[in-house]
């Protein structure tokens, strides 16, 4: 055996011990988990606002529109994200009334 020859024949059985070893984790772990199927974007969708009234996608279309969806209890981010919405409302000036805020 020379000297480059046999260098290869132990990253060789290295790496294939590596892929086996995985293989058989794997097999172990029942398989690899079904991946959630990737989201639909767009489309006709339905909420509701702040004001309980009816919001749908022709709602927004043709207008610059920004929507913040909180939770019910959130005292960190929550009031953080909303008061950077609110100052970038405060810097548009007159141009905040041609955007629809939800």
């Amino acid at each position: 055996m020379d000297r480059t020859t046999r260098p290869l024949i132990i990253m060789a059985a290295f790496t294939g011990s590596l892929l086996v070893g995985l293989l058989l984790m794997l097999w172990a772990l029942g398989g690899l988990r079904n991946v959630a199927a990737p989201a639909a974007i767009g489309g006709p969708f339905q909420l509701t606002d702040q004001s309980g009234q009816t919001v749908t996608e022709k709602n927004m279309q043709g207008h610059p529109t920004l929507i913040f969806f909180g939770f019910t209890h959130c005292p960190d981010v929550c009031p953080t994200a909303l008061f950077e919405m609110s100052e970038v409302m405060r810097s548009l000036g007159k141009d905040a009334e041609k955007v629809n805020a939800y």
